[in-house]
């Protein structure tokens, strides 16, 4: 069994690769970006250069998931689009929309008057050439999350200001995209909307192979998601931007599904590589893999 699976030691590194994916760690110089963009909070600026000698010319802007998808495009963009400078703004759980704002069940996001001025940098930047839209999009059009790990998330958005009971959802989404793309269309920024990696529903920690010797607990096998479940939950949000994206045709688009996902399944594992941290978010690994199927040319 050793010989056959390249040895003990090799298989130990592996999983060690594997387990580190599920490690959230903040990219760096924090403290010296939130100085330069004093309305990005904390941990979500990705890829800032404090030393100003190389200009971002790409901003990634969005929630958690714009967050970790920038990762990867920052660690790769001197390889894959040299001169292409990434940087990463945004807050969590707020889409990268002008004037939509978020509610929890108890409090505000906030989201306004940060993703407000993330977009003016971006608008206003004579550096920034491409603009990346990317959230987790499903659960704000839906008021939900997704699977029995999400079973208590909530979300309500809706325009500025006090809580709206029953807000269309779909209405407050379409609205806040076509106001961010006619905002930044007009400034003559080149957009990319990034639609939402699938969400898995499930702990990838639970899945088989994950540990050296593993005889006492089978994990999850396959490491995926259905497919037609991923379609199901994403078709009322997708709707939505097809028909936006219509009226705008020099928007460019990027769909993550074909990379993480057949015609069966969407894999939080695939090929030895753990392509999630968590239920939701892509990992490192799965950032990386993602950004070296984007075409900035």
């Amino acid at each position: 069994w050793i010989e056959r699976q390249d040895g003990f030691e090799s298989r130990v590194a592996q999983f060690a690769r594997i387990n580190s994916q599920f490690k959230y760690v903040a990219a760096a110089n924090q403290d010296l970006c939130r100085t330069r963009f004093p309305f990005a909070p904390e941990n979500y600026c990705v890829g800032f250069l404090p030393d100003g000698a190389a200009r971002p010319k790409i901003v990634v802007i969005g929630d958690s998931h714009a967050e970790g998808l920038s990762r990867g495009l920052a660690l790769e963009a001197g390889a894959l689009f040299p001169g292409y400078n990434v940087l990463g703004l945004g807050k969590g759980g707020c889409l990268p929309f002008l004037a939509v704002e978020t509610l929890g069940r108890a409090r505000a996001g906030d989201c306004p008057p940060v993703m407000g001025e993330v977009l003016k940098y971006a608008a206003e930047s004579n550096d920034v050439k491409i603009v990346v839209l990317n959230a987790r999009y499903a659960v704000r059009v839906s008021g939900t999350g997704f699977g029995n790990i999400d079973a208590d998330v909530y979300s309500h958005i809706q325009a500025p200001g006090p809580r709206t009971a029953n807000a269309d959802y779909a209405q407050v989404f379409e609205a806040g995209l076509r106001r961010t793309l006619d905002y930044l269309q007009g400034a003559g920024k080149t957009v990319y909307f990034v639609y939402q990696a699938p969400e898995l529903g499930f702990d990838p920690r639970s899945c088989e192979g994950l540990r050296p010797l593993q005889f006492l607990k089978k994990g999850r096998s396959p490491c995926a998601v259905p497919r037609d479940e991923v379609d199901a939950r994403q078709k009322a949000y997708r709707a939505i931007v097809s028909s936006v994206l219509r009226g705008y045709p020099s928007v460019r688009v990027f769909d993550p599904v074909p990379q993480l996902c057949d015609e069966r399944y969407c894999y939080a594992m695939r090929d030895g590589k753990m392509l999630y941290r968590d239920s939701d978010h892509v990992s490192i690994d799965g950032s990386i893999l993602l950004a070296h199927h984007f075409d900035f040319h």
